[in-house]
C-alpha cells in the first residue's frame, strides 16, 4: 500500500512546497475590456456551434446511407429507380454543404476571436509582470534570479498562447459535438444510443487521469527548466570571465545537470499520455463492434433502417472522436494555466516596499542634511552576517561625506538604505529631520542622484541613456552634464556622436566612456543630494582626475556620500567614516584622521605608491597613440600581470575592409535536418515510427469492416446478419487491442525523443554559444535576453516536430495511404476525383504555411524590441529604481509591443483558415464526392456499395488528416526555431576556445605587440588599436594608463584572444599569439578586471 501511496504522489501530485497554483481563467481574464469579453463570447459561442453542427452531419448521412442502401439492394436485384435515387442523393449532399459553409464560418470565427483574445491578453499580462517585477523592493531580488525571471516570462507566456488560443477552440467544439451528437442519437433510437454512449465514462476516466498525472509533471518540468534558464542568463551575462577561466565545459555540464531533470520529468508526462490515450482508442473501437452489433439486431427486428445505425452510431462518435482530439490539448491546457499561475503569484505580490506608491511626504525645499542613528541590518539572503551594526554618523547640508573602509564593510549598505532600497531593522534615517520611512518613495529617489560603481546601460543611443536621468533634457542640457563629467569630447568623437547606438549594455562603449555617461546621467537631474558609489573606480588616473574635479565641482551645494576607491580622492570630503564589518572605527576630516595614527592612516599607506610619474596624453589628443612609460621593478613572479581597465572604443576609423563575422544560419530547417539531428535517438524513434505507422493502420481496417456491415445490412435476406454482426465485434475489439497498444507504445517513445532532442539541442546550441569568441557577444542580435530565449522557447518549438504530435501526424499519413489502397481496389474511377478534393485541401493549406512561415520570422525580429526592453529591465531593476523611470519602462514597452501584437493577430486569423478549411473539409468532401459517386452509378459505372466503401475509406483518412492539421502551425513554428538554432550550433568562431589544435609549451610571460592595429566589429569601423607597439618582459610589472577609450583593456582582450588583431602581430615569448592552443594560452594567464562574475 506505501509502494501505490508514493506512485501515486509521484505521477499525479504537485510537489507540496510549490506554491503557485494553476490560474482560474476568471484569474487569466483579469485584465480583459468589454471588447475582450466580446471575443470571448463569439469565442466559445461560435466553437461551441461549431462543435454542435458537426453531429448534424448524421441527419444528411442518415439519408444518404439508406439510399445508397436501397439502391445496392435493387442494384442487387438488377434494377435502381434511378429517378428517386438521384432526387434523394442531391437533396442530402446539399445539405452537406450548408453545413460546410456554416462549420467553415464558425471555426473562423470562433479560433480567430480566441487566437486575437489570447494575443491581447498575453500583452497584458507580461505588462503587468514587467511592472511587478520592476517594482519590487530590492530585498525580493536577493531571494530571485533575475535569469530565472526573464526565463519564466518568456516560456511561460509561450505556454499560455499555446494553451489559450486553439486549443480550447477544440475541446469546446468537442463539449459541443458530444452533446448535440448524444441529443441527436437519442432522436435517432434511444435503445442504441444507450449501447452506444457506455462509452463516455471510459473517455472521461481517462481525461481526468491524464490531467491529474500531467499537471503534476508540468510543473517539475517548467521548474527544471527555470533554473536551467537562470544558468544560461548567468554565464552569457558574463561570459568574458567564462573564457577566461576556460569554464566553457564545466558551465556547460552544470546547464547540462538542470535539463536532465527536466527531460526526465518530461518523458514520464509523454509516458501518462500515452497511456491514457492508448486506453480511450481501445475503448473506442471496442464499443464500435458492440454498437453494430446491437445495431444489427434492431435491423432484423424491423425496428430501425440500416442508415439510422450508422448515423446513431457516428452522432455519439463524433462527439468521442473529438473528445478524443481534446485528450492531447488537455496537458496543453493544464500547462497554461499551471504558466499563468506561476506569473500571476508574481504579479500579485505586494511589494513591502511600494516604489511607486503615492502615500508618504513631499517636502517643499530640501537642505540635505541626512543623519543615521544607531542603524541595525543584515540582509534577509545572508541573515548570519550583520551588515550595519548601530551605525550613526550625520553630514550637514552642502558637506561631503566619505565612506571608506575594505569591501563588504557596510558602505553601499548605507546608500541603499538611504535610497529605501532595503528598510533598517532598527534605528532611524532621517534627511532635513524628516524619517525617510515617512517619505514619498519616488519624490526620495527623484531628490538624490546616484552613481554606482558598475555603470548600467541600456541598448538606445547616447542621449537616450542620458535622458533616463531626465526624460524632458534638452540638448543643452545633456552636452553640459557631459562636459561637467569629462564625457563630452569622447562623445563627439562616435560616429553619430550624442545619437550614437552603443549596443547592448553598452558594449561598443569602454567601462570608463560607461561610467562617465553614468555620471553625467546623474548630475543632469541636478540633485539636492549625490551619493557616489565608487563613481571613479573604473577611470584611468587622469580621466579620473578630470572626472574628480567636476564632481567637486558639482558637489557644491549639495549634499554628497562619496565612497571611496581611491583614498585620494576623498582627502578633501568635509567628513570621513571609516567601516569595518558593519561598524564605524573612525570618523573626521583627512587631516584628523592622519594625525589619530588609526585605521584609516593604515588604509592610505597601503595605496601609497612609489616610483616614477606616468606622462598621460590629454583626452584631446589621439586616442590611438598614447606614450608608455613603464614602473619597473624585478620580482620572483613566475607570471605576468597586466593591471588594466576594460576599454573599447577609440577615435580612428577603418580604412581597411574587415573581415565580416561568419553569420549563423537562419534559413528554415527541413524536418529530415531535424531527424538527422536526432540521430542519437534514432532507435526509438524508427521504433515510435514503426508503431505509429501500425496505429495508423487501425482505421483502414475499421473502415474494411464498416463497409462490410453495409453490405451485410444491404442483403434482402438478414438471417445471417446477426450472426455475420458478432464475428465483425470481435474483430472491432481486435482492431481496438492494436490502436490502444500501438497509440501507448507509440506516444511514449516519440515523446521521449521529443524531450532527450530539445534537451540535447538546448545543450549543443549553449556549449556553441559558450565556444564563440568576444566579437559574436558584442552583436545586437547576440544579447542575453536574446539568445537566452532562444534556448528556453525554440527547443520547445522543435519538440514539436519529433514528440507525440509527430506521432498523431504519422498515424493520418499511414490511414490516408491505407484509405487510398482500398478506395482503388473498391471503386478505382471515383478515387481520383476525391483525391483531387484532397489535394486542393493540402495546395491551399501548404500556401497558408507557407504565408504564416514568412510573417512568422519577420515577427520576430519586430518582436525582439519589445524582449529587450523587459529583459533589460529586470537585469537592471536597480537602476531602473533608483532613476523612477518604472513609468518610462512600461510606456516604452507599450509602444514597442503595439506593432507585434497587431501581426500576431493577423498571424492567428491566417492559422484560423488553415483551420477552418480543415474541420469543413469533411462536410465538403461528402458534397463533391457523393454527387461524383451518383453520376457515376447513374452510369452503371461503379456499384453503390463500391462508392460507400471507397469514400468512406477515403473519410476516415481524410478526418484524421483534418485533426492532425492542428499541429500544422507547430510544424511551421518548428522549423523556424530549427533553423535559428541549427544555424546557431553550426557558427564557427575565429577564435575556437575548444579548438585541440595550436602549439601548447610552457609560457614564460614575455608579451610583445608589433604595429597592431584592432577594431571592434560592432564598432562602426572605428578603430581602437592603430599601430601599437608594447612589449613586456618575463618577471616585469606593466601598467598601461591613459584617457579612458584609448585601448587599455582592449589590449588586455588580445592578449586573452577574445579577439585576434586585424594587422601587425601579438606575440607571446616570440610566438605569434593565433599559433597557440586557446585554453593552453587563457590557463597561462590570470585575469582580474573591475567587474566580477560570481556563481549564484
Amino acid at each position: 500500500m506505501l509502494k501505490k501511496d508514493n506512485l501515486y504522489k509521484r505521477w499525479f501530485t504537485v510537489p507540496r512546497n510549490h506554491q503557485s497554483r494553476p490560474a482560474s481563467y476568471r484569474t487569466m481574464l483579469r485584465y480583459a475590456t468589454p471588447y475582450d469579453y466580446f471575443l470571448l463570447i463569439v469565442g466559445v459561442v461560435a466553437n461551441v456551434i461549431n462543435g454542435v453542427m458537426n453531429p448534424l452531419n448524421m441527419i444528411a448521412f442518415q439519408g444518404i446511407v439508406d439510399t445508397l442502401n436501397e439502391a445496392q439492394r435493387e442494384y442487387e436485384h438488377g434494377h435502381i429507380d434511378k429517378d428517386r435515387f438521384t432526387k434523394d442523393l442531391t437533396k442530402y449532399s446539399w445539405i452537406y454543404f450548408a453545413i460546410g459553409i456554416i462549420v467553415f464560418l464558425l471555426t473562423f470565427i470562433g479560433m480567430g476571436a480566441l487566437f486575437t483574445l489570447t494575443e491581447r491578453q498575453c500583452r497584458q499580462i507580461r505588462k503587468h509582470f514587467l511592472q511587478s517585477i520592476i517594482n519590487q523592493e530590492i530585498e525580493w531580488f536577493d531571494k530571485n534570479e533575475v535569469g530565472a525571471l526573464t526565463h519564466k516570462m518568456s516560456a511561460n507566456i509561450e505556454k499560455i498562447k499555446d494553451g489559450t488560443s486553439d486549443k480550447p477552440a477544440i475541446v469546446l467544439q468537442a463539449l459541443g459535438a458530444i452533446f448535440s451528437g448524444v441529443i441527436l442519437a437519442f432522436v435517432f433510437c434511444w435503445r442504441l444510443t444507450l449501447v452506444v454512449i457506455i462509452i463516455l465514462p471510459f473517455v472521461v476516466l481517462s481525461l481526468y487521469g491524464s490531467a491529474r498525472a500531467v499537471n503534476a509533471a508540468i510543473y517539475k518540468e517548467m521548474s527544471a527548466y527555470s533554473a536551467a534558464g537562470a544558468v544560461a542568463e548567468e554565464m552569457i551575462s558574463g561570459i568574458r570571465t567564462v573564457m577566461s577561466f576556460n569554464a566553457q565545459s564545466f558551465e556547460a555540464d552544470r546547464y547540462e545537470k538542470c535539463l536532465n531533470k527536466g527531460k526526465t520529468v518530461g518523458i514520464r508526462k509523454a509516458g501518462v499520455t500515452g497511456f491514457f490515450s492508448g486506453i480511450y482508442n481501445m475503448v473506442l473501437f471496442v464499443s464500435m463492434g458492440v454498437s453494430f452489433w446491437y445495431g444489427t439486431k434492431l435491423v432484423v427486428w424491423g425496428e430501425i433502417k440500416a442508415g439510422t445505425v450508422y448515423a446513431t452510431f457516428w452522432a455519439v462518435l463524433i462527439g468521442g472522436m473529438r473528445m478524443g482530439m481534446a485528450v492531447p490539448q488537455i496537458s496543453v491546457i493544464v500547462g497554461a494555466k499551471l504558466a499563468a499561475g506561476e506569473l500571476f503569484e508574481v504579479i500579485d505580490r505586494k511589494p513591502k516596499l511600494d516604489s511607486l506608491s503615492t502615500a508618504g511626504q513631499k517636502l517643499n525645499e530640501v537642505k540635505g542634511k541626512i543623519e543615521f542613528e544607531n542603524v541595525h541590518f543584515h540582509y534577509p539572503s545572508r541573515p548570519d552576517v550583520k551588515a550595519l551594526n548601530g551605525v550613526s554618523w550625520s553630514v550637514e547640508p552642502g558637506q561631503t561625506i566619505a565612506f571608506v573602509g575594505h569591501s563588504g564593510c557596510g558602505k553601499s549598505t548605507s546608500i541603499g538604505l538611504l535610497m529605501r532600497f532595503y528598510n533598517p531593522e532598527s534605528g532611524s534615517v532621517t534627511i532635513d529631520g524628516v524619517p525617510i520611512a515617512d517619505l514619498n518613495v519616488e519624490w526620495l529617489r527623484n531628490t538624490i542622484g546616484v552613481v554606482s560603481q558598475e555603470s548600467v546601460m541600456f541598448q538606445a543611443t547616447v542621449a537616450d541613456n542620458l535622458r533616463i536621468g531626465k526624460p524632458d533634457a534638452t540638448h543643452e542640457e545633456i552636452v553640459k552634464a557631459c562636459e561637467m563629467a569629462n564625457a563630452h569630447n569622447f562623445i563627439m568623437k562616435l560616429p553619430e556622436e550624442y545619437d550614437t547606438f552603443i549596443g547592448d549594455g553598452g558594449v561598443r562603449l569602454s567601462g570608463g566612456q560607461k561610467q562617465r555617461i553614468a555620471i553625467a546621467r546623474a548630475l543632469i537631474r541636478q540633485p539636492k543630494i549625490l551619493l557616489l558609489d565608487e563613481a571613479t573606480s573604473a577611470l584611468d588616473t587622469e580621466s579620473e582626475r578630470l572626472v574628480q574635479g567636476a564632481l567637486d565641482a558639482a558637489s557644491t551645494g549639495r549634499t554628497t556620500i562619496t565612497i571611496a576607491h581611491r583614498l585620494s580622492t576623498v582627502r578633501n570630503a568635509n567628513k570621513i567614516v571609516v567601516f569595518d564589518k558593519g561598524n564605524i572605527l573612525e570618523s573626521g576630516t583627512h587631516k584628523e584622521l592622519i594625525k589619530l595614527d588609526g585605521f584609516y592612516r593604515q588604509l592610505v599607506k597601503a595605496q601609497q605608491v612609489t616610483g616614477v610619474q606616468v606622462p598621460l596624453t590629454g583626452p584631446d589628443n589621439d586616442a590611438g597613440q598614447f606614450t608608455r612609460t613603464a614602473t619597473v621593478r624585478n620580482n620572483e613572479l613566475m607570471r605576468m600581470s597586466i593591471a588594466s581597465v576594460r576599454s573599447v572604443d577609440c577615435d580612428f576609423y577603418v580604412d581597411d575592409v574587415i573581415e565580416e563575422m561568419a553569420q549563423e544560419g537562419s534559413q528554415t530547417a527541413s524536418l529530415m535536418d531535424i531527424a538527422r539531428f536526432a540521430k542519437p535517438e534514432q532507435r526509438l524513434a524508427i521504433a515510435g515510427f514503426v508503431f505509429s505507422l501500425i496505429r495508423g493502420a487501425s482505421w483502414p481496417l475499421f473502415s474494411i469492416l464498416y463497409g462490410q456491415m453495409f453490405l451485410t445490412l444491404s442483403k434482402s435476406d438478414l438471417s445471417h446478419a446477426v450472426s455475420q454482426a458478432s464475428l465483425y465485434a470481435v474483430l472491432f475489439a481486435g482492431v481496438g487491442v492494436l490502436a490502444g497498444t500501438t497509440t501507448f507504445i507509440s506516444g511514449f517513445l516519440l515523446g521521449s525523443v521529443g524531450e532527450k532532442v530539445a534537451m540535447r539541442l538546448r545543450h549543443c546550441v549553449y556549449k556553441n554559444i559558450l565556444r564563440q569568441d568576444g566579437a559574436y557577444f558584442d552583436e545586437r542580435s547576440h544579447s542575453v535576453g536574446v539568445l537566452t530565449n532562444r534556448l528556453a522557447q525554440d527547443a520547445s518549438n522543435v519538440q514539436a516536430a519529433i514528440d507525440q504530435r509527430l506521432a498523431e501526424v504519422l498515424q493520418a499519413i499511414t490511414t490516408f495511404a491505407f484509405g487510398i489502397v482500398i478506395a482503388f481496389t473498391v471503386a478505382w474511377k471515383i478515387t481520383p476525383f476525391c483525391l483531387l478534393v484532397a489535394f486542393l485541401l493540402i495546395i491551399i493549406q501548404t500556401q497558408i504555411s507557407a504565408l504564416l512561415k514568412r510573417r512568422g520570422i519577420v515577427d520576430a525580429e519586430i518582436a525582439s524590441t519589445a524582449s529587450r526592453i523587459v529583459t533589460e529591465s529586470i537585469e537592471n531593476v536597480k537602476t531602473i529604481q533608483a532613476m523612477t523611470r518604472q513609468v518610462k519602462t512600461f510606456e516604452d514597452f507599450n509602444e514597442a509591443s503595439r506593432l507585434p501584437l497587431t501581426r500576431a493577430i493577423v498571424r492567428g486569423l491566417i492559422s484560423s483558415v488553415s483551420y477552418a478549411l480543415s474541420t469543413s473539409y469533411v462536410s465538403f468532401n461528402f458534397w463533391a464526392s457523393y454527387l461524383f459517386g451518383m453520376f457515376l452509378i447513374n452510369r452503371d459505372w461503379v456499384t453503390p456499395f463500391a462508392v460507400f466503401q471507397a469514400i468512406e475509406a477515403l473519410n476516415m483518412a481524410a478526418i484524421l488528416l483534418s485533426n492532425s492539421a492542428a499541429y500544422f502551425p507547430e510544424f511551421i513554428r518548428a522549423r523556424i526555431s530549427a533553423g535559428l538554432m541549427f544555424g546557431m550550433m553550426r557558427l564557427n568562431p575565429k577564435v575556437d576556445s575548444t579548438s585541440p589544435h595550436g602549439v601548447v609549451k610552457p609560457i614564460k610571460g614575455n608579451i610583445e605587440l608589433n604595429k597592431v592595429r584592432f577594431a571592434y566589429p560592432s564598432s562602426d569601423r572605428l578603430l581602437t588599436l592603430n599601430g601599437l607597439d608594447i612589449k613586456a618582459d618575463f618577471g616585469k610589472t606593466v601598467a598601461l594608463v591613459g584617457p579612458s577609450g584609448c585601448g587599455k583593456s582592449t589590449v588586455i582582450q588580445l592578449v586573452e584572444r577574445f579577439y585576434d588583431v586585424l594587422s601587425g602581430v601579438l606575440r607571446v615569448d616570440g610566438l605569434d599569439s593565433r599559433l597557440y592552443n586557446v585554453q593552453h594560452l587563457r590557463q597561462s594567464i590570470a585575469l582580474s578586471t573591475h567587474t566580477t562574475t560570481e556563481e549564484v
